[in-house]
C-alpha cells in the first residue's frame, strides 16, 4: 500500500483539502520495524506521527518500581505521536513493534505546517488526545490496582506449588528473531531483581537497556549476535556468582505445533 493510500485510510485527514493529503504522503516513510524493535522511546523529543499500515505497535508506560503498563495495541490505521506534535513536550510514553510492523512516519517538521492551515485537522487531533489521555488515566490506575493486590499476596506469582524450598530465584528469558527480553524474579517478592531488553541482534544499532536494584543503565552492543547478548546477559545478572542462585529458568517458544497450550519440555 502507498503512503496516498494509507493516509486516506485515516479519519483525522478526511476533512483535510487533497492538497494537503497529497503533501502529507509525498513527506511520509513507510519503515519495517521488527518485533520487540523499539520506534519511540519515552522522554525522546516528538520527532514523528506514526500510522501503522502493517503487523501490531504496543504503547506502554513504565512505573518507577520497574513494572510495565499497557497502555494501547495500535493495528493497522492506527496512529501515534500526535500529543507530543500538538504539545511540543517529549514523548510520554514507549511504542515498540508488538510483531513484525510497517510504520508510516510523517515528522513533526512537516506535518506542523499542515496542521496549522488544516482547521478541522486540529480539532480532529484535539480530539484523538483527550480520548487518549482518558484512556492512559484509567489503564494505568487499574494497572496499580492489580499491583498492590499481587503485593498482598503470600505468594504474588503463584509459584508456591514449584519445589522452590523457602522461595528461590526465577529467570525468564523471551527470545525473538532480533531481541532477548528477560527478567529475574524473587518467588516470594513481588519485586523485580532485575529486567532487561536487548533489541536489534545481529544488525546495526543493538543496544542493551536493563534495570538492576532499580537502577536503570544502557550500553551499546553494536552489532552483537545471540552469543554476545547472552554474555550481557550474565553479566547483568552477577555473572556466575549471580546464576548460581537460580532454581528455574522459563523459556517462551514460539513454534508452529499443535501444542495450544503451555506445555513442560524436558
Amino acid at each position: 500500500m502507498e503512503p496516498k493510500e494509507i493516509v486516506g485510510q485515516i479519519p483525522v485527514f478526511r476533512k483535510i483539502s487533497p492538497e494537503s493529503a497529497a503533501e502529507l504522503a509525498s513527506k511520509a516513510t513507510l519503515r519495517d520495524f521488527g518485533p520487540g524493535e523499539a520506534i519511540i522511546r519515552f522522554g525522546e523529543p516528538g520527532a514523528a506521527f506514526g500510522i501503522v499500515a502493517q503487523g501490531e505497535v504496543e504503547v506502554s508506560a513504565e512505573a518507577a518500581d520497574g513494572t510495565r503498563t499497557v497502555l494501547k495495541v495500535l493495528k493497522p490505521f492506527d496512529h501515534f505521536g500526535e500529543v507530543s506534535m500538538m504539545t511540543g513536550e517529549p514523548t510520554t510514553a514507549d511504542v515498540f513493534a508488538k510483531t513484525a510492523a510497517k510504520v508510516l512516519m510523517i515528522a513533526h517538521a512537516d506535518m506542523s505546517p499542515i496542521v496549522a492551515r488544516e482547521p478541522m485537522l486540529t480539532a480532529a487531533l484535539a480530539m484523538t488526545i483527550s480520548r487518549r489521555l482518558l484512556e492512559r488515566e484509567r489503564n494505568i490506575k487499574e494497572a496499580r490496582l492489580v499491583a498492590e493486590a499481587r503485593k498482598a499476596q503470600f505468594d504474588p506469582y503463584g509459584l508456591e506449588k514449584f519445589d522452590v524450598p523457602r522461595g528461590g530465584r526465577i529467570l525468564t528469558i523471551n527470545c525473538g528473531s532480533s531481541s532477548l527480553k528477560y527478567c529475574l524474579y524473587e518467588s516470594r517478592d513481588a519485586s523485580v531483581a532485575a529486567k532487561g531488553q536487548i533489541e536489534r541482534i545481529g544488525i546495526k544499532g543493538t543496544r542493551h537497556v536493563s534495570t538492576k536494584n532499580g537502577t536503570k543503565s544502557e550500553e551499546a552492543l553494536e552489532g552483537a549476535g545471540f552469543v554476545q547478548a547472552f554474555d550481557a546477559v550474565v553479566r547483568c545478572l552477577g555473572g556466575r556468582n549471580g546464576l548460581a542462585g537460580i532454581c528455574a529458568v522459563g523459556h517462551r517458544v514460539v513454534h508452529g505445533g499443535t501444542y495450544a497450550q503451555s506445555v513442560i519440555i524436558d
